[in-house]
């Protein structure tokens, strides 16, 4: 499509016209070249303007046209290039220049002059060397270079100026403000208005909201929740055309809170081009263990998932497969087979294609249709109109439903559509939208949805049509995280601040073109910051990345391994994701000659590093978990990068020549083996971004140079080497995160204030450490820390002054008159290891307060007013304090015996009366309060109280209030060893909400509600240990039909347990170490949905008779027998267990032996056998040799004391 071509030449000739010409001696000769150059493209743009010829479709004229734009385009890039040329070089001899400068001033006094005479002499010996030669040090010789090359890219003109003529394409007469982006700016302002603010609130995190979808979602969670399931691996397939909302529909189902309770594991794949079956089963390796997977035969990674899955419910979601090869299925099933798992595993498979899903032997086939006319309509209205309110926008539904008609009910049209259309209030646009000729284009050509392409060509600027186009530089379906993909569209020149984002930053007017894609539908929401909920990583429908790369294919190059999309001769871009971790003999970096034109090289495998030097115009090279392990030397003299991405390689040390990438911006290295960076990291003057690994480091010296910094690792000082706290002060851009570790080697007040900490208004995160070394001025340092007002997260750890700084006291103290008050916007705060405090600081009144963790604060002996308010505000007082906070960490105050409720009533103040605040705590929804074993005292009012935890905190009467008085929404309770609470209130069971009740180590304990099971109608989780002198679980427990997970351990006078038989729906039972309990519980044996039954220290192990009809513990797959001392033989009715696949034998000294051959051999299904510490039974179970050993010789796993005796491949 020509216009593709015609936005390409646009966006590539402004990159050079937006580009400033530096000011500096080296220009002189060279700047009116220079000015001339951009002049040329500033008429080049004109010409571009001609869109009616340029968009002719004659046969005759359209391939020459378009070969018009790319001479257009390779001039445009060979100009960006001599220009970044001579900017490159006034960097390189600033660098120089404040070297030697450096150097003078920080030679010792006695030895200063002799040391500067050297330095002069050496310096003008260089000088005399340089101009003798005709290197770039040479200023005359590197002009001459420098204006041959741009006369010959002038010379270029020429011809470009008679094709054009020839076809007849004219210079348009544009305003100056056309070409500065003016009507971007005014979208730009729209853009950022409430009804913007109203989309990104809406969008929900990595799903689309469902309409006319509920039936859907309800049919197969039933499928999956299916408890009858006993089928090894069952199929499900979600079928329909693309942009039906598949991909959604499994997304809701994989994260539907009773699938993920329902299934012990679930992996999530997106398949997409290529099934890979050695892919499929290392990313459910690398799901388990949490890292990369080494194996590169598949025959040991199938065991080795094997092993991790034994005994365990999977969900395996396959997501947009398209192969239909019998062989590639049959093995991929036999490999699941061979995996193993629990019955009632399953697969959900997404295509568009239902001969997938019958090649796939699928079970269920859920055919996807589209919405309906008024689903169709109902969704379009969400997305469409502010509010959702079509009526307050006269003349437009019309016009709306006659668009929504076109989108066929699918649902990922009428998002886009509605996305584009939300922005737009006048009729007209409204109408042209839906008399678009792109309704008409022809999706079988290039897959790509007619509504994309209008929302794209929508898209209000050139740049920003750019920056879209480039996101196919991300596989697809993986998540594409903000600030990174910010940075790589800035590496590449596509943020044009100047002309379109008046006094913004690259960052910021970034940030702008994510929020307009996002309005647009274009991307989607996927993962939010737990601090203040803003959108940090988004997704890609797989239609929408189709046509990215149908939009960019003319400089893209895409590699996979099996095909590429794209043509490596004209290529500019270069991505490898194949599905092997070499690189193949055909891959398309073997032409070292086109890499030289290369500005983007991005790979998930090895490469071969020897190709470098050949890509000599990279501005993005991005390697991550490739393998690297060291980084050659050459990588210097890539002097055109800005965007630098080794992470998750094992890269130990960087080579000093990294440091002359002076235009670099963005540098990304995670590795935990790196040991330190570059001493002369302070040439990177253009840096902007430095990333790398979650500890602190200890930057070199002169970071001062660094003044465009925004993002910093986490920082340590050190004494007597590197950085210094006061390097700080002209860093007046950082963003985000700020954490500085070391700090009790600051010296004094003077030298913490230096840093400017307040004056850093992009800083919403601040991290301030001391160390455990002794030092007298931590107040005075902290004081001179204060962080600025707009902060969101602030972390305190080791300090050690004996109260904390004024700023801290008084934190909600108003400014002055009209201004807001400091730290409004604070929403999380840490006190850690502050051993000296002896009083906490003012934070009651924070408004946005919602977590708050205090650990070891050792010398605190009351929580009082002071926690509330401050003197300061006394007269400002807010009716509720801490009247946001949600959750409340209380841990390891050692002498803390009372925290006090805030104070109600009035307040004397002089001659007047202050009322008080009578509300406290009125969202908080988590109190956790751990190791205060002195503390007898706390509020008990705590009216949205979900989640209550105590351990080794609070006596008998003061626990028991609390729980007593505390919100019935109570959800979880979590006691661990509660002295003097010999038993529970009877209010406890009006908590009909409660899920969990955990009691442990509680010594005095000794009965608990009549009513527990009766009432408590939605509890699931019950575990009682270590309560000795606890005698009876309530007969009402076993009624307690919505019981999942029973755990009863160690009590010992427990003398009676209820009947079992009505505990419909559990799944998991341990009762173990109840001396006085002589036998099982009744109605164990008949819970249909027990998989999990761990018991031992009973009298006897016999259960009751059942009717002869009636199986055996009819779901149990695994049987721990633990503890014992009194079994001396495995009974005979495990015989039963026809589904059991794991029998544990732990800790039973006196056992012997096993049930008879017969009685084992009924089991088919047991593949694991697992003793330990059972020193009778291990030596008749001896390989070959024991007695015993007949009788399991056939299982395929047996353990024994952890180490594995047999191991059988099915």
């Amino acid at each position: 499509m020509e216009a593709l071509y015609i936005e390409a030449a646009k966006a590539i000739t402004k990159l050079v016209i937006t580009r400033p010409v530096e000011q500096a001696k080296l220009a002189w000769g060279i700047k009116q070249q220079l000015q001339k150059l951009k002049d040329e493209f500033t008429y080049i743009q004109a010409f571009l303007q001609d869109n009616e010829r340029l968009n002719q479709r004659h046969r005759g004229d359209s391939q020459i046209v378009n070969a018009w734009l790319r001479k257009v385009m390779n001039i445009a890039y060979l100009a960006d290039d001599v220009m970044d040329d001579y900017v490159y070089e006034i960097l390189r001899r600033r660098s120089i220049s404040w070297e030697l400068k450096y150097s003078n001033n920080n030679f010792k006094s006695g030895r200063k002059l002799l040391a500067l005479i050297k330095l002069k002499k050496r310096s003008f010996k260089k000088k005399c060397h340089n101009y003798s030669t005709l290197s770039d040090s040479n200023p005359l010789a590197f002009r001459f270079r420098m204006s041959s090359k741009v006369k010959s890219v002038l010379r270029s003109f020429d011809d470009l100026y008679k094709d054009a003529k020839r076809l007849g394409i004219r210079p348009a007469e544009i305003a100056d403000d056309d070409l500065r982006g003016a009507s971007y700016k005014g979208i730009m302002k729209r853009n950022t208005d409430n009804s913007l603010d109203e989309v990104r609130e809406l969008a929900v995190a990595h799903r689309l909201e469902f309409v006319g979808r509920q039936h859907d979602l309800k049919e197969l969670t039933d499928v999956l929740c299916d408890h009858s399931n006993n089928d090894d691996v069952l199929t499900i397939a979600i079928v329909g055309m693309g942009g039906l909302g598949k991909t959604t529909l499994a997304r809701q189902l994989y994260e539907n809170e009773a699938v993920a309770e329902h299934f012990t594991e679930r992996f999530w794949i997106c398949i997409s081009d290529t099934f890979n079956v050695k892919r499929v089963l290392c990313v459910m390796f690398e799901k388990l263990t949490g890292g990369k997977c080494q194996l590169s035969n598949t025959e040991d990674i199938i065991e080795r998932v094997q092993q991790l899955v034994r005994g365990r419910r999977y969900l395996l979601v396959l997501d947009d497969v398209w192969d239909q090869n019998q062989t590639k299925w049959n093995s991929f099933k036999n490999s699941l087979r061979r995996i193993g798992g629990t019955t009632g595993s399953m697969i959900i498979v997404t295509t568009r294609n239902k001969d997938v899903a019958k090649t796939a032997e699928s079970q269920h086939i859920h055919q996807l249709t589209g919405l309906s006319d008024d689903e169709s309509w109902a969704f379009f209205v969400q997305k469409a109109f502010p509010k959702g309110i079509p009526t307050s926008h006269p003349g437009l539904e019309e016009i709306g439903r006659k668009i929504v008609k076109k989108c066929k009910g699918l649902p990922l049209a009428i998002d886009v559509i509605g996305g584009l259309l939300r922005m737009k209030e006048d009729p007209s646009e409204w109408r042209s939208i839906e008399k678009s000729t792109m309704w008409s284009l022809p999706e079988e050509n290039n897959n790509i949805l007619p509504s994309l392409m209008l929302s794209f060509n929508n898209l209000p600027s050139t740049s920003l049509k750019q920056c879209f186009a480039y996101c196919a530089i991300f596989p697809k379906e993986v998540l594409i995280d903000q600030e990174d993909l910010i940075n790589l569209w800035n590496a590449q020149g596509f943020l044009h601040c100047q002309s379109e984002g008046g006094n913004l930053t690259p960052e910021e007017l970034g940030r702008k073109y994510v929020d307009i894609l996002l309005s647009s539908s274009l991307i989607q929401a996927a993962t939010r910051c737990s601090i203040d909920g803003d959108v940090t990583q988004y997704r890609m429908h797989y239609l929408v990345h189709d046509m990215a790369l149908y939009i960019s294919r003319h400089d893209w190059v895409i590699w996979k391994g099996v095909d590429t999309v794209g043509n490596p001769s004209s290529g500019r871009h270069l991505a490898i994701f194949p599905e092997d971790n070499d690189i193949a003999s055909e891959s398309p970096v073997e032409d070292m000659i086109w890499l030289r034109d290369l500005r983007t090289l991005h790979s998930t495998i090895r490469l071969p590093m020897d190709l470098l030097a050949h890509a000599k115009h990279l501005r993005v090279l991005k390697l991550a978990a490739t393998g690297l392990k060291k980084v050659p030397p050459a990588i210097g003299r890539l002097s055109h990068l800005r965007y630098v991405d080794l992470s998750h390689n094992s890269i130990v040390m960087l080579p000093e020549s990294i440091t002359s990438l002076y235009h670099l911006q963005t540098f990304r290295l995670f590795s935990y083996k790196l040991r330190e960076l570059p001493q002369k990291l302070y040439r990177l003057v253009n840096l902007r971004h430095l990333d790398l690994t979650s500890r602190s480091w200890c930057l070199p010296r002169g970071i001062e140079r660094l003044s465009a910094l925004q993002t910093l690792p986490m920082l340590e000082l050190n004494e007597g080497f590197g950085w210094e706290i006061g390097e700080l002060g002209v860093l007046n851009d950082i963003h985000g995160l700020l954490s500085i570790s070391g700090l009790e080697h600051v010296k004094s007040k003077g030298e913490a204030e230096k840093a400017g900490i307040h004056k850093k208004k992009g800083i919403s995160e601040l991290q301030l450490i001391w160390g455990w070394g002794r030092a007298s001025n931590h107040l005075e340092v902290l004081d001179a820390l204060q962080p600025p007002p707009n902060l969101k997260l602030l972390m305190i750890t080791g300090y050690d002054g004996p109260n904390f700084p004024s700023w801290m006291r008084s934190m909600m103290t108003f400014g002055e008159a009209g201004t807001s008050r400091p730290f409004s916007n604070l929403v999380h705060i840490e006190l850690l290891y502050c051993r000296s405090c002896q009083q906490l600081p003012a934070l009651g009144q924070l408004p946005c307060l919602r977590d708050l963790s205090m650990y070891s604060l050792w010398s605190i002996t009351s929580i009082g007013d002071e926690f509330y308010h401050s003197s300061n505000d006394i007269e400002e007082l807010a009716p509720i304090v801490f009247p946001a906070l949600k959750k409340l960490n209380i841990l390891c105050f050692e002498n803390l015996t009372k925290w006090n409720p805030p104070p109600s009533g009035v307040l004397g103040i002089e001659t007047s009366l202050v009322p008080l605040a009578t509300s406290a705590f009125p969202l908080l929804e988590m109190l956790r309060i751990e190791l205060c074993d002195k503390l007898v005292q706390t509020p008990t009012s705590f009216p949205s109280l979900r989640h209550l935890q105590v351990d080794n905190s609070l006596r008998g009467q003061a626990l028991y209030n609390v729980i007593s008085e505390s919100s019935s929404a109570l959800t979880s309770v979590n006691i661990n060893e509660a002295p003097e609470l010999s038993r529970l209130p009877d209010q406890l069971i009006d908590c009909t909400s409660l899920e969990e009740l955990v009691l442990r180590c509680c010594s005095d304990l000794q009965s608990l509600p009549i009513g527990l099971g009766t009432r408590l109608t939605s509890l699931l989780r019950l575990s009682i240990v270590e309560c000795p002198e606890l005698r009876e679980i309530p007969a009402s427990m076993g009624d307690c039909s919505s019981l999942k997970k029973l755990h009863i351990r160690d009590c010992h006078n427990l003398e009676d347990i209820p009947d079992f038989s009505q505990l419909i729906h559990i799944e998991e039972i341990e009762i173990n170490g109840c001396k006085k309990l002589a036998c099982l519980p009744n109605g164990l044996q008949v819970l249909p949905y027990l998989s999990s039954l761990s018991i031992g220290g009973f009298q006897s192990l016999e259960i009751e008779s059942t009717k002869s009809t009636q199986l055996l513990f009819p779901a149990l797959k695994l049987l721990r027998i633990m503890n014992d001392e009194c079994v001396e033989q495995v009974p005979e009715w495990i015989g039963n267990l026809s589904l059991l696949q794991k029998l544990e034998l732990k800790c039973c000294e006196n056992l012997i032996r096993l049930p008879s051959h017969d009685v084992i051999q009924r089991m088919t299904r047991l593949t694991a056998l697992v003793i330990k510490s059972c020193p009778l039974l291990q030596e008749r179970c001896a390989k070959e040799d024991g007695p015993e050993w007949g009788k399991i010789s056939h299982i395929r796993f047996i353990q024994v004391n952890s180490q594995t005796v047999q191991e059988i491949s099915a």
